[in-house]
């Protein structure tokens, strides 16, 4: 995990010990984070579902947060094809 000028860049296998530095690496920053990026170019798979409740939560706390994840055509996984998300932020609601 690193930031790219306003983006926080993460990788989507985290396991959950890495999820867990994540989230303290966050904490402090996530007024100067506009969006999260993924490392892997055709990402396979989440490593640990705590990666995806803490974008969830990250989401929650900044709704105009750009969270590829979460775009409204889906987003695409290797190893489960093309997921969609309803949530509080999104449109269809």
């Amino acid at each position: 995990m690193y930031i790219d000028g306003d983006r926080l860049v993460v990788s989507i296998d985290a396991d959950l010990s890495e999820v867990n530095e994540l989230c303290e690496f966050v904490r402090s920053r996530m007024e100067y984070i506009e969006g999260v990026d993924f490392e892997q170019e055709k990402p396979s798979h989440f490593g640990s579902s705590a990666l995806f409740a803490l974008l969830a939560a990250m989401k929650t706390t900044k709704p105009e947060l750009d969270v590829p994840l979460f775009a409204e055509g889906g987003f695409y996984l290797a190893e489960m094809g093309v997921l969609h998300w309803r949530a509080a932020w999104t449109k269809s609601n």
